[in-house]
């Protein structure tokens, strides 16, 4: 089964039946443990879009085949990702690393209500001109007042401290349109954290995010002058309902060179952030070849003077 796995890449359209006949021979067997390298491999192959294949895999547990498909795609956009990092070290792109990329639903705290906001500016109008001999600038200062209230529903707060705050706000965001009820049938392939923050300790983070929201609103409706800034503010935020989502997010957590590299992405867009290595092997290399690249130009530019 494995050699025959190894070789789904370079399948093309007339090995359709070869293929199906290896996916029945898995499933037949009960040799689950195939289909996310089955998945995996088709990616590379003409019949990843080929409908009869996926409905035969499809046939194998519905939500196996969902999660492991899933994984597969998210494993190929991460090798995506990574192509035209030219200083980055090839033995973080391989495979048995990228592999390692583990799906992980992040508890979160989802916040509704409304900010109410009453904010001064200060705001100023320049104006150029020539009078005879001398180039004047006058400067004009204006009094502005913005009030009003902002709804907000679903402000998300990582309610996990073994998610830091800074990747779980960089993957958003998330769609909410899609959220379903909680099935243990989407648990498969994931591992499923629980909360270790509560409401109470996760509302100053969503008031602030409230808030400057509101304010940024605020700021984006003073407009005609040069410039502006803010002298006073009173904001009042009004918390409303507060829903408790799991969200999917694909962690690859992996050391290079004695230090830790946590890199994430949203299960839902694929939007990737995190940190990556640099091979300083290639970037002085690149570097100097520049530098030295740069000092022929010059060298023959100064003999051409001379």
């Amino acid at each position: 089964i494995r050699k025959e796995i190894n070789r789904i890449s370079s399948m093309t359209a007339e090995d359709e039946e070869k293929l199906i006949d290896l996916i029945r021979m898995c499933r037949r067997e009960q040799e689950g443990e195939y289909f996310a390298d089955i998945c995996y491999a088709l990616l590379y192959s003409p019949l990843h879009k080929n409908k009869a294949v996926l409905d035969e895999l499809r046939k194998s547990k519905d939500r196996f085949f969902e999660t492991c498909w899933d994984m597969a795609t998210r494993v190929k956009a991460l090798e995506n990702y990574y192509k035209g990092k030219k200083f980055l070290p090839d033995a973080f792109t391989k495979n048995n690393k990228i592999q390692e990329i583990q799906g992980v639903y992040v508890p979160i705290w989802l916040f509704d209500g409304e900010v109410d906001a009453d904010i001064d500016f200060e705001a100023s109008s320049t104006r150029v001109y020539t009078q005879g001999d001398y180039r004047i600038t006058e400067t004009s200062y204006y009094d502005v007042r913005r009030r009003g209230t902002v709804p907000f529903a679903k402000i998300p707060v990582d309610a996990s401290t073994k998610m830091p705050d800074t990747h779980m706000d960089a993957v958003e965001p998330f769609d909410y349109t899609e959220l379903k009820p909680f099935s243990m049938a989407y648990l498969p392939g994931f591992l499923a954290e629980r909360y270790d923050q509560s409401v109470q300790r996760s509302s100053p983070r969503a008031d602030q995010r409230a808030e400057n929201t509101a304010v940024d609103i605020m700021k984006a409706d003073v407009t005609g002058y040069s410039g502006y800034s803010v002298q006073n503010k009173k904001i009042k935020v009004n918390r409303g309902k507060v829903s408790y989502a799991l969200m999917p997010v694909y962690m690859l957590n992996t050391k290079y060179n004695g230090e830790d590299y946590l890199f994430a992405m949203n299960g839902q867009t694929g939007k990737f952030i995190g940190n990556l290595p640099v091979d300083k092997g290639k970037y002085w290399k690149t570097f100097f070849g520049i530098t030295a690249a740069v000092t022929a130009v010059l060298g023959s530019a100064m003999m051409f003077l001379l």
